[in-house]
């Protein structure tokens, strides 16, 4: 026999809209400006294109967390609701059962 899933289907949504402003705030992350003084000060030089390319390694690695994380928000909001909708299937099953004439 198998156990029994219980769920906090509620703080599974929070979690949730927790995940999905924190990938937003990831998103709003301006990597440029911790190299934009150092490119525009040593402009043409070898420095400036290192941090030119550290800057677009930066910005990327930031997109790719928040998408990351906007997959787990999606994923945890898709269970609570799967998970919600298989338990009230379930309950009105059991209900209809108990309601209808053998």
């Amino acid at each position: 026999m198998s156990d029994v899933m219980r769920a906090d289907l509620d703080a599974i949504r929070v979690l949730s809209q927790k995940q999905r402003v924190s990938a937003s705030s990831i998103r709003g992350l301006d990597a440029g400006n911790a190299f934009a003084a150092t490119i525009s000060g040593v402009a043409g030089s070898d420095v400036a294109g290192v941090c030119a390319r550290a800057e677009a390694a930066v910005a990327k690695a930031l997109a790719e967390v928040a998408g990351r994380v906007d997959i787990l928000a999606r994923a945890n909001r898709a269970a609570a609701d799967t998970v919600g909708l298989a338990d009230d299937t379930y309950a009105a099953r059991i209900r209809a059962t108990l309601t209808t004439e053998p």
